[in-house]
């Protein structure tokens, strides 16, 4: 008891839970002494975190490659490298963006410019002072300052530009919609801020179809990735606390007294 109320202060609480559900109604214990299923636990609820773990390279690939695309994109379309800037130059001298009909040979409105504008304050601070934008002159670098949500709501805003991203390439694709871009969006969004905030994904395999889906009209085969991500070795951690009692890990049989 003590050692599971140890867990109760360190573990995730949602996790632990989940583990202890799934513990209990499959048959990891059966036939367990009651002394090892502390360690069961431990196993699950780290097999969790890897299952976790594991969603980081598909949303860094999705969000990555809609940015690098969406970046050029822009730049095509406006015909000038640093296309943000004169949301940025209207900010700074305290006027409205929405004055703007086109930056550079891109027509715009006024619900695009808005968001425009609000990422240019998300990068630099309401009051642009912090410095950041100064030093960007590539559309790619900034937007690798803005979030998945601003990324989102930009394509959203100009769909009459960027739809043409996510028409077929290949027989096997059909014109994606601007509604099925913002629902599949929203599920990588919920998902990338359940894992900022350390929660269970509850449906893993709607996560990554989402991200599938969407890296399949940028040209990019989410299944290939995941292949040869398997067979990548890397260099693991090294480590200098020596194990201990004290520690309650899920292998105690690693820990020596003290």
């Amino acid at each position: 008891t003590d050692a599971f109320n140890a867990d109760a202060v360190r573990l995730h609480p949602t996790l632990l839970y989940d583990s202890m559900q799934e513990a209990m109604e499959g048959r990891a214990l059966a036939g367990l002494p009651t002394r090892e299923y502390r360690s069961v636990l431990h196993g699950i609820y780290h097999r969790k975190i890897k299952e976790l773990a594991s969603l980081y390279p598909f949303l860094f690939t999705l969000e990555n490659a809609l940015r690098a695309r969406l970046a050029a994109e822009m730049e095509r379309l406006c015909q000038i490298r640093t296309w943000w800037h004169p949301v940025e130059v209207k900010l700074r001298a305290g006027r409205n963006p929405k004055e703007l009909r086109q930056i550079g040979a891109m027509p715009v409105g006024g619900r695009f410019i808005a968001q425009l504008a609000k990422m240019v304050e998300d990068v630099d601070g309401p009051q642009l002072n912090r410095g950041i934008l100064k030093d960007i002159d590539d559309g790619m670098t900034f937007l690798c300052e803005t979030s998945f949500g601003h990324i989102r709501y930009l394509i959203s805003e100009g769909w009459q530009f960027f739809e043409q991203i996510f028409r077929p390439s290949a027989p096997s694709l059909k014109n994606l919609t601007k509604r099925e871009f913002l629902n599949t969006s929203q599920i990588i969004l919920d998902a990338r801020n359940e894992l900022h905030h350390h929660n269970p994904i509850r449906e893993r395999q709607k996560v990554v179809s989402a991200c599938e889906m969407l890296l399949d009209y940028l040209n990019y085969h989410l299944e290939s990735l995941d292949r040869d991500i398997s067979t990548q070795q890397y260099r693991r951690p090294s480590f200098s606390v020596k194990c201990e009692a004290r520690h309650m890990v899920c292998r105690p049989a690693m820990a020596t007294k003290g």
